[in-house]
């Protein structure tokens, strides 16, 4: 796994945090995946996306948790990314309750 994510950039970095955001709800909706698309080329959303499945969400977490600090490094820097994982929350229309407890739980990480 450390290997995969040796090169990461922060595109790579936001792109897996908004997969594992729409897979909060044990479902990626054509609307979520549209959104993730439109910054990610398809090819890399289906290979972030069998690397995520390939995982626990143990280990999802703890790859989250380590671009952390490379990345989420200002207030600001986590407010945009805030703003992007909301935004694909609210894709389908919907903001679930298992959505809301990832949102509550992302920020306990990244604040």
């Amino acid at each position: 796994m450390e290997e995969k994510i040796a090169n990461w950039e922060y595109d790579d970095f936001l792109h897996f945090l908004l997969i594992h955001a729409a897979s909060s709800d044990l479902n990626i909706s054509d609307d979520e995946k549209k959104l993730i698309i439109e910054t990610a080329t398809e090819d890399k959303y289906h290979e972030l996306l069998e690397f995520y499945q390939n995982n626990s969400d143990f280990e999802n977490m703890l790859i989250l948790h380590e671009f952390k600090d490379k990345y989420l490094n200002s207030p600001d820097k986590i407010d945009e990314v805030f703003t992007k994982v909301e935004d694909l929350f609210y894709a389908d229309g919907e903001f679930s309750i298992n959505e809301k407890n990832l949102n509550i739980a992302l920020r306990m990480i990244f604040e």
